[in-house]
């Protein structure tokens, strides 16, 4: 009979203990979701909606698995130009950039396609893309290096041919 008190006490203050946890707790759930309803109303008075967003993204990842190059570009413009800064403008500018550069896109502009992913990397350096954009911004570096110096071998041969066609007109006079 000595502990049947001394249960009852320990329950008591174990109770105390709960409802003054839940009571902190809930306080602070309520506070901390006082302050994402007043960001979000903030939010979507200078933005569009998220799903909007997601929709415009949705709809550019499908015509992208259907080679609509320029259909999808239009899309991930509207993500960009529709929304403050936001987590869907660093895979849009990301998509846009490996657009320009897509080797079954006939409009491409690897320009274009340094420019977007330089500005991926400067904006969002945390993003999960901005490794992979750091990582295409030196292979196509790279490229436009590989391809200026084809460019002047080409040139070299034009030049060499030109010379060898003048050499073999020269060997033809003098067999005349």
């Amino acid at each position: 009979m000595g502990r049947e008190p001394i249960r009852t006490g320990k329950f008591v203050h174990v109770c105390l203990a709960g409802l003054i946890t839940l009571s902190l707790t809930g306080c602070l759930f309520f506070r901390e979701r006082e302050t994402v309803r007043v960001k979000t109303e903030e939010f979507h008075q200078t933005h569009e909606p998220k799903e909007r967003r997601v929709e415009y993204l949705l709809v550019a990842k499908g015509l992208l698995d259907q080679n609509d190059f320029e259909g999808a570009l239009k899309e991930y413009q509207k993500i960009l130009t529709n929304s403050g800064k936001n987590s869907l403008q660093d895979e849009a500018l990301f998509q846009m950039g490996m657009i320009y550069s897509h080797y079954g896109n006939v409009k491409k502009d690897y320009a274009k396609s340094l420019s977007l992913l330089r500005r991926l990397v400067k904006e969002y350096p945390h993003s999960h893309r901005a490794e992979q954009a750091r990582l295409w911004i030196g292979l196509l570096q790279e490229y436009e290096r590989l391809a200026q110096t084809v460019q002047k071998l080409q040139q070299t041969l034009e030049e060499t041919k030109k010379v060898d066609i003048e050499i073999e007109e020269k060997k033809k006079e003098k067999v005349k």
